[in-house]
């Protein structure tokens, strides 16, 4: 019974100090002179609830190109089918204009569409492969942009949709966390997500990965998102830079706390196209994606988004 209840403790520990992160990060609109990779103390977290607050999600003005629809397909396992996946289905999956999980087996009830491919990291290029030819041969004429996520990627959609209302999907383009590493304009972070237009999938599924004279070598590579962007890179397909004005970054291949307080690995700078910022300016306003976030944690998330209100005329 104690340790139910230290555990519960815990959690709302963790939830209370999530909700003064979030206000504290997005609260300032453009980098300050002062030291932005000082953490923050948990009495300036509290100070700042209190004076002020800036929505994570940005209404804003649609660009150009705008109510684009969007698929979000999310990479799962059967043994993450009850915990993530199922985090990932009651969040922010609903928001999408439609939202598939694709598994190495099919589950009706949840459900999943099963790629018949084995589990683990070195299926990972062909379950990708598989889910975006299943995506371009069923829906490729039905959505604008097609979003690849973990089952561990929480993913604002409000903000990824203003973000490519500024595109045209007729161009070959694609979106993410750009590890500036292999190729001449480097490959997206699949934790963090990526985006490709409708273009781009066309030309990536016919192709780059076509089951006759494919263009791109797949089995030379073992890691899903360097496959992915070597094949795109060939193909000419451009990719785009996510970051803002500031180069704060809005597709983070981590969690949103290890880069505004307890701090990144060594290996983020080296690999990332724009050097990751630690602090309170460490990330867009109008941030798009996060990786490695715990079931718990997308629940969290989620509701102090869609349903804490905060009276700003306090």
């Amino acid at each position: 019974m104690n340790r139910i209840l230290l555990k519960f403790i815990g959690l709302v520990i963790a939830s209370i100090s999530t909700v003064f992160l979030i206000i504290y990060v997005f609260k300032v609109k453009s980098p300050s002179s002062s030291s932005a990779s000082s953490s923050p103390s948990l009495l300036e977290l509290q100070d700042a609830a209190r004076r002020n607050y800036k929505a994570l999600i940005q209404p804003g003005v649609q660009g150009p190109y705008k109510k684009p629809k969007i698929l979000c397909w999310v990479l799962t396992a059967p043994k993450y089918l009850d915990t993530r996946a199922k985090a990932v289905k009651t969040t922010w999956g609903k928001r999408c204009d439609k939202t598939l999980f694709f598994s190495s087996t099919a589950n009706a009830s949840f459900p999943t569409i099963g790629l018949n491919v084995s589990e683990g990291r070195d299926a990972l290029p062909n379950k990708t492969i598989g889910a975006f030819t299943y995506c371009y041969e069923k829906y490729g004429q039905d959505f604008d942009w097609f979003m690849k996520a973990d089952d561990d990627t929480y993913v604002i959609v409000e903000n990824l949709r203003k973000f490519v209302s500024n595109y045209s999907s007729l161009d070959p383009i694609y979106f993410g966390h750009n590890f500036y590493k292999y190729f001449k304009q480097g490959y997206m972070s699949g934790g963090a997500g990526y985006v490709l237009s409708k273009e781009a999938l066309r030309v990536f599924v016919t192709k780059g990965v076509a089951k006759t004279k494919p263009m791109c070598k797949i089995q030379d590579i073992k890691n899903e998102d360097i496959l992915v962007g070597a094949c795109l890179d060939k193909l000419d397909v451009k990719a785009i830079d996510t970051v803002d004005e500031y180069q704060r970054e809005r597709f983070l291949p981590l969690d949103l706390i290890e880069y505004a307080v307890t701090g990144f690995p060594f290996w983020l700078p080296e690999y990332s196209k724009f050097k990751p910022k630690l602090g309170v300016n460490c990330c867009a306003e109008d941030l798009i994606s996060m990786h490695y976030v715990k079931p718990v944690t997308m629940y969290v998330y989620d509701m102090l988004l869609h349903r804490v209100k905060v009276d700003r005329n306090v």
